[in-house]
């Protein structure tokens, strides 16, 4: 606990005196959570955490009150039935936060192959840990808990507001992170980066415009924050190395950002525009992320594929030198059987199985094979 500020934690887990054996455990989750507080700095609703623990320690408290008053008047049987009605849900409460913070803090260091997927799980998380956080919140100013005494509501929105602003300024920073990253490995694509930057600049603009508005719309912050999250996770797999290479290489193409580029505008005019349904392009971004995403097994032309499947055979020298120019070939046969079977079609619109089955008379009888 020496890495903690030590001001902070004092005041969000310290009682005025020693608590009784009834609440340790209750004490002990109160300790536990508030160190959480002094070091966790990305948890999703950071002021929502610390009136939780705050509100926690006060309850916990005030049970450590009836408690002395039983124990002094024997006979006071109705802050009895307080106490021992109390002990149990907020024990209850507190391990569900406690809960929630492990798997916030798991997540932070989960891989997967699929790392865009986990940006985008990452949204879906929190979206369910706000509510939750804030349900939890509610519930320790409700029954069986004693009332407090100053405006919770008023000040629960406040708490609310700014975990949402404070969030979104995060996941902002993150992204200048991740465009630093990208701007030193690719210096040479230069296109690429100022469709990027340009994306960038629009979600500034974006934040400015939800910073200025007096009144916070649930709905439109929470499609900002997939919005956000979204494009975070796809600057960060482009440049990270331990990406599978035809991922990451979609990811950073011009046209990839274009594409993004162009649906930032228009969402910047839907945020602005309360009569514009925006989960409806929310959803859309969705699905040009899913096309990108999947866009190494199905590529958007012909042409494209057949560049992807002729470039390592191509650079392979003797004694393969035969086997390669056969490949290369054959390629380029099945190539020009689906061009002209479909007559220049988009190949991204085909299904992926016509790839992949081989017909005899593709195959040009003049190829031999050594061996």
């Amino acid at each position: 606990m020496s890495t903690a500020p030590y001001s902070i934690f004092d005041a969000l887990s310290k009682l005025p005196f020693s608590p009784a054996p009834a609440t340790d455990l209750v004490h002990y989750l109160i300790r536990s959570l508030a160190q959480e507080a002094c070091e966790q700095h990305e948890v999703f609703g950071i002021q929502t955490y610390y009136r939780i623990v705050s509100r926690a320690r006060d309850i916990c408290h005030r049970i450590n009150e009836y408690i002395v008053d039983v124990a002094v008047d024997h006979k006071d049987w109705e802050k009895y039935h307080k106490y021992t009605a109390q002990i149990a849900p907020l024990e209850s409460l507190l391990f569900q936060v406690s809960q929630l913070i492990h798997e916030e803090t798991h997540r932070k260091h989960e891989h997967r192959e699929n790392a865009l997927q986990l940006y985008i799980e990452r949204f879906e998380h929190w979206k369910c840990h706000r509510e939750i956080y804030r349900n939890i919140l509610i519930k320790l100013h409700s029954a069986p808990f004693d009332a407090c005494d100053y405006d919770w509501e008023l000040d629960f929105k406040a708490a609310c507001d700014h975990d949402d602003r404070a969030w979104l300024s995060i996941i902002c920073e993150k992204i200048l992170i991740s465009l630093n990253i990208f701007a030193e490995k690719f210096q040479r694509h230069i296109m690429r980066f100022s469709h990027i930057t340009a994306v960038i600049k629009l979600l500034a603009e974006i934040q400015i415009i939800l910073e200025e508005s007096e009144t916070f719309d649930e709905t439109r912050i929470i499609c900002v924050t997939r919005c956000f999250m979204t494009i975070w996770g796809m600057i960060q797999v482009a440049c990270d190395p331990h990406i599978d290479w035809a991922v990451s290489r979609h990811l950073r193409s011009r046209k990839t950002w274009t594409r993004i580029l162009e649906w930032v505008e228009r969402f910047k005019i839907a945020v602005c525009d309360f009569s514009v349904e925006i989960e409806i392009l929310v959803e859309e971004l969705t699905i040009i992320v899913e096309y990108v995403v999947h866009a190494h097994t199905e590529p958007q032309d012909v042409d494209e594929l057949l560049q992807f499947l002729i470039c390592h055979p191509a650079k392979v020298r003797r004694p393969y030198y035969a086997q390669s120019l056969a490949l290369v070939r054959l390629c380029e046969n099945i190539g020009g059987h689906i061009k002209t079977t479909h007559h220049g079609a988009d190949i991204g619109k085909l299904e992926w199985y016509e790839y992949n089955w081989f017909s005899n008379d593709l195959i040009p009888l003049d190829l031999t094979f050594d061996g």
